[in-house]
């Protein structure tokens, strides 16, 4: 387009201000793509540079050339004004916004709780445009993520730093009901809210949280039964909320869609919970689970050792040969695990 316009322009079709016009538009619609699309200006770019070229070439020309050259400045002038308004309105909002989460996000890796502060509630003052999922999501991890994995402690700020804490969080918490409850056919946000639920629920230590998280989740697993993060994420709630056999049964439906990374950190946790709780019966029988679905020789190796601490030498023994079978490096390991059994 820029290319035509110039020629038009050599050959005295089009002043020197019909050019850059048409050059402004193409790069200002270049631009506001960034921040939204198929809004006003595209279309009023587009019909700009159409009525340009139109006007002035006679093998594709659809507005009279005579009419055209009389209302050509006018026409640039009122496009200029309309699309450049819409273009400040739809670009500046998400821009300003986008600028104070990534603010907060690299004060949170800074662990510097005044500037997250600073920088959320600027950015609460100003969210608009198409970027809503974004925002509060990045609003969320900065503000609890950290005092969820326990990373950062609520107990080390000061007083006035915890007050204004809880006052953001309060915010999140309602923000995150709004838009949970306001998109209840979103897979997104009903995921993103459980999440949310689930960091406040930690952070917090207040198990109230969890139930909302729970309710999300289920319905984030209602819209879709072939996400695998729903699952996953149902498991660890019911677990914080000691129903170890709904969690379980959780896990299994998250490790039957696909063995991946997150399943496999999510059975570390539970077993190390487990485990933590003296709660072998539960551990033996996630791991028998997961053995079934996603078999491999160190979850083997994990079975084993697990029935031999309850006296299960028969089971031990056809777990850990399963474990060898697997890979063949757990041999001689294997080997002296079994002469360590009592001898019958």
């Amino acid at each position: 387009m820029i290319a035509t316009a110039w020629r038009l322009f050599k050959q005295k079709k089009i002043s020197l201000l019909g050019f850059w016009t048409i050059v402004g538009f193409v790069v200002a619609y270049q631009v506001q793509n960034l921040f939204s699309f198929d809004t006003v200006q595209t279309l009023l770019t587009q019909g700009l540079v159409l009525a340009f070229l139109g006007g002035n070439d006679d093998a594709v020309s659809f507005i009279p050339a005579k009419w055209y050259q009389k209302t050509r400045t006018s026409l640039a002038v009122v496009v200029a004004i309309v699309s450049g308004g819409v273009f400040v309105y739809a670009g500046w909002a998400p821009l300003r916004t986008m600028w104070y989460v990534n603010q907060g996000l690299v004060a949170s890796q800074q662990h510097d709780v005044t500037q997250v502060d600073i920088s959320l509630r600027s950015a609460f003052s100003g969210v608009q445009g198409p970027y809503y999922f974004e925002t509060w999501r990045w609003f969320a991890e900065s503000l609890l993520k950290n005092y969820a994995d326990g990373s950062q402690k609520l107990s080390d700020l000061s007083p006035e730093q915890r007050a204004r804490w809880d006052e953001d969080a309060q915010e999140i918490a309602k923000l995150t009901q709004k838009y949970g409850e306001g998109n209840p056919n979103s897979f997104e946000w009903q995921t993103f809210a459980g999440k949310v639920s689930y960091f406040l629920a930690l952070a917090k230590n207040d198990n109230a949280y969890l139930e909302d998280a729970k309710k999300y989740f289920l319905r984030a697993f209602e819209i879709s039964h072939v996400r695998q993060e729903p699952p996953i994420l149902l498991s660890y709630v019911f677990v914080l909320q000691g129903n170890n056999d709904q969690a379980i049964e959780w896990y299994v439906t998250s490790v039957k869609l696909s063995p991946t990374a997150e399943t496999k950190s999510a059975l570390d946790w539970m077993i190390n919970r487990f485990v933590g709780e003296k709660d072998t019966a539960h551990a033996i029988t996630l791991l028998e689970k997961s053995v079934q679905y996603a078999p491999n020789a160190s979850d083997y190796a994990r079975l084993a050792a697990a029935y031999a601490g309850v006296a299960r030498f028969e089971d031990a023994k056809k777990a850990v040969e399963k474990a060898v079978e697997l890979d063949v490096t757990f041999a001689d390991e294997a080997q002296k695990f079994i002469s360590g059994f009592p001898k019958k």
